[in-house]
């Protein structure tokens, strides 16, 4: 049976620790300079020791390298935080990001009022912000926002983007149950080099009063549940939508597709009013704006929803009896 190319595995020899990892060609093309040194391999013999196996050296180390693929290949940061040893500093395996030519994980899409403006905006596409499902995707979004602190992508001289960075610090510390030991301490490293210089002479050090080494509950399930009294930011995530197809705008069935995506097992997944329903409006019959119309209202029943329905225009009465003429038609009778 011949070996197909993704079936090739490609052997990597850490020096000195001399840890050994074998890489498919799929996983090999998410770090771009080990990729070189494979298609490379005939120009740069040096490359490989006499098993035919690549070896990396400093700055290359198996301890930041394995914390780092994982996350890139799991295309979840947050495995970055808690998988990397509290003896390991951060800012060593974000060096190797740029090293590896591997692109650091985009900034969230935060459904923060004083944040948002820094969500980049898309004349094609809607943003829209959705509950998240489980403490994986909080994690999520809270590594992501902390990343983003370690490159400068907030104001930090705007005084409500400070509250709303701080209102967001302080939940990564007090939620012990989402936020394990590793993740809080690889916080505060980037916290005190990128953050707390800027406000404070002497660094808060009372956060790493609940952080401990030896701490036991250290695995946590990505899948579980949100707490019923986690309610912040890294709660909600943007999306963005298609709301427009190339130059045109999307047709009716596009449209109405759209519609019905926002509902999953019956229930209204966000709060997204239907602002665009006015250039639907002349394609429906009535039929269907009604049909329409008691989806949205059976899917979000309570109260502080209602204020998203779509009610359809009142027609004005008609009385069949009144000439449908003014006087000035009448005039030329």
């Amino acid at each position: 049976m011949l070996e197909t190319k993704e079936d090739i595995l490609h052997k990597f020899r850490f020096h000195p620790s001399n840890e050994l990892i074998q890489l498919t060609q799929q996983q090999l093309t998410r770090l771009p300079l080990l990729n070189k040194f494979v298609e490379n391999k005939n120009n740069f013999p040096l490359l490989q020791n006499d098993q035919h196996e690549y070896v990396l050296h400093h700055p290359i180390r198996y301890r930041w390298f394995i914390p780092l693929f994982h996350s890139i290949n799991t295309q979840q940061p947050h495995v970055l935080f808690t998988e990397l040893s509290m003896d390991e500093n951060i800012f060593d395996v974000l060096q190797l990001f740029d090293y590896l030519c591997v692109d650091l994980f985009p900034s969230p899409l935060l459904d923060e009022p004083n944040l948002r403006s820094l969500n980049p905006t898309d004349r094609n596409r809607r943003l829209v912000y959705r509950p998240v499902k489980n403490v994986g995707e909080v994690r999520t979004l809270a590594s992501q926002f902390v990343l983003s602190l370690s490159r400068d992508e907030y104001d930090l001289n705007d005084f409500r983007t400070i509250e709303s960075v701080f209102t967001l610090i302080s939940v990564i510390f007090t939620r012990r149950d989402i936020f394990n030991s590793k993740f809080r301490y690889h916080t505060y490293t980037i916290l005190d080099k990128c953050v707390f210089p800027l406000f404070f002479k002497r660094h808060p050090m009372e956060v790493l009063i609940n952080i401990d080494e030896d701490e036991k509950i250290e695995l946590y399930d990505d899948l579980q549940s949100i707490p019923i009294d986690f309610q912040n930011a890294f709660c909600r995530k943007g999306t963005y939508e298609l709301f427009y197809c190339g130059s045109e705008r999307a047709g009716k069935s596009t449209m109405i597709q759209f519609l019905f995506s926002r509902y999953e097992n019956g229930k209204c997944e966000d709060q997204y009013p239907f602002y665009f329903m006015d250039y639907l409006w002349p394609w429906l019959d009535e039929a269907e704006i009604m049909y329409l119309y008691s989806i949205e209202k059976d899917s979000c029943s309570n109260e502080t929803q209602s204020m998203y329905y779509y009610r359809p225009p009142k027609q004005a009465k008609i009385d069949k009896c009144k000439p449908r003429y003014g006087p000035k038609a009448q005039k030329y009778r």
